[in-house]
């Protein structure tokens, strides 16, 4: 009799690895030009279009730079103290005006940096209101203070994106400093002392603003809303309106952070 032929079996389709099923989803795109929108208080540079007054020296202005970065790295290094304002003052003016930068050792030496200018231009950014909290220190920056900021993260090539989260951070520590001590000067019953609080707010929010909604301003709000009562933030948005007008452009900023 005839043999039956055997019929194959169809190897079945490999399964996927567990590597392969656990793979993460594809990530998003990246918005156009690799980054979001800049914050309000980010300024271009001074110079684009133009060459800087001083690039014609621009090897002795980089020379210089980098004995003022050496400086302040050493002093952190060596004693850990921290970024004399007047080196940093320094630094920014000597790359900005020759139309260098440079690169500090490590990306966090870099941020430290970043960290202590966005420090020094807030500290500034009180002085110029007339009111407390500058200790009395002479002003040491030439620009604004936001425009000194932006420049100075420039001198040290640290991402735009680096800078504004640094610089955003910094200033959102600092409009909440603020409210937190203007309602403990409330409890006080010392308004005049309260409305110097809110007068140096408004002063920073003018030169670092952001808007009612944004992340920065939501973080500062639920650390608010966690340490101060409902009924001494209503008190707060009654002293702001006093010791400012209801048309002050930053009211609506603050309304949303209290």
């Amino acid at each position: 009799p005839p043999r039956r032929r055997r019929r194959r079996r169809r190897a079945a389709p490999p399964r996927p690895s567990r590597t392969a099923r656990r793979s993460p989803p594809p990530s998003r795109p990246a918005p156009p030009g690799g980054r979001g929108p800049a914050p309000a208080w980010w300024a271009p540079p001074p110079y684009e279009g133009s060459e800087p007054p001083y690039a014609f020296r621009a090897d002795e202005g980089l020379q210089r730079a980098r004995a003022l970065l050496g400086r302040l790295e050493g002093a952190r290094a060596a004693q850990g103290l921290d970024a004399p304002p007047e080196l940093l003052a320094e630094l920014e003016a000597a790359c900005t005006s020759h139309g260098v930068s440079v690169k500090p050792a490590t990306s966090n030496g870099r941020d430290r940096l970043v960290r202590a200018a966005a420090d020094l231009a807030l500290r500034e950014t009180a002085a110029r209101v007339g009111a407390g909290g500058a200790g009395g220190a002479p002003l040491i920056l030439g620009d604004s203070p936001a425009a000194f900021a932006s420049q100075f993260a420039r001198a040290v090539e640290c991402p735009p994106e680096k800078a504004w989260t640094l610089v955003t951070a910094a200033a959102s520590r600092q409009a909440s400093a603020r409210l937190l001590q203007c309602a403990s000067l409330l409890r006080a019953n010392d308004a005049a002392a309260a409305s110097l609080e809110l007068i140096q707010l408004n002063s920073l929010l003018r030169e670092f603003p952001y808007s009612a909604g944004s992340p920065e301003a939501e973080m500062v709000a639920a650390g608010l809303a966690r340490q101060v009562r409902e009924p001494e933030r209503l008190r707060i948005a009654e002293l702001w309106e006093g010791a400012l007008g209801a048309d002050e452009p930053n009211s609506e900023a603050v309304a949303g952070l209290l």
